[in-house]
């Protein structure tokens, strides 16, 4: 959090109406805050959002969390509807190059990554250590698999 609350003044104001925005905002109110939510976009949620398409919907971002008892009293408080995974639906798919893909890479992507991930020597340990998701992903994986597989994954 930027700033701080002031107790004598139970005004404030949340920049960006994503996820954490809007939670920020509800906790707020709930603890008496006159809240002003200010967002850029045209609408709220950040990068959540369900599209329509002919074969069905597409996620972005994330699109399934552990329900866990604190999410359960949020959700039901706020009136919002969990639906289970279905447990015949095993297909994802991702949009890449204009169409659906139930997998992401293509076959020559997938021999480099094969290929990559058998000769790639490993830095040393310590550098190893110091390595993000995405330094790790581009040095034993290549871009493609950061991309369409890593990305995909990490965000649900």
């Amino acid at each position: 959090m930027l700033g701080s609350l002031n107790p004598n003044s139970k005004d404030v104001t949340v920049v960006g109406a994503g996820i954490s925005g809007l939670l920020a905002a509800d906790a707020l109110d709930r603890a008496g805050y006159r809240v002003t939510l200010i967002e850029a976009d045209s609408r709220a949620g950040g990068l959540i959002q369900t599209t329509e398409l002919s074969h069905g919907i597409a996620e972005a971002a994330a699109h399934s969390v552990q329900v866990t008892s604190a999410v359960r009293e949020l959700s039901e408080r706020l009136g919002l509807k969990w639906l289970p995974v279905r447990k015949n639906s095993r297909a994802r798919y991702i949009w890449r190059r204009g169409r659906l893909q139930r997998f992401p890479l293509g076959f020559f992507e997938l021999v480099r990554l094969i290929a990559r991930a058998c000769v790639v020597l490993a830095p040393s340990a310590e550098k190893m250590s110091k390595m993000t998701i995405e330094q790790w992903a581009l040095h034993f994986l290549g871009r493609p698999s950061l991309n369409f597989l890593l990305v995909p994954f990490l965000r649900g």
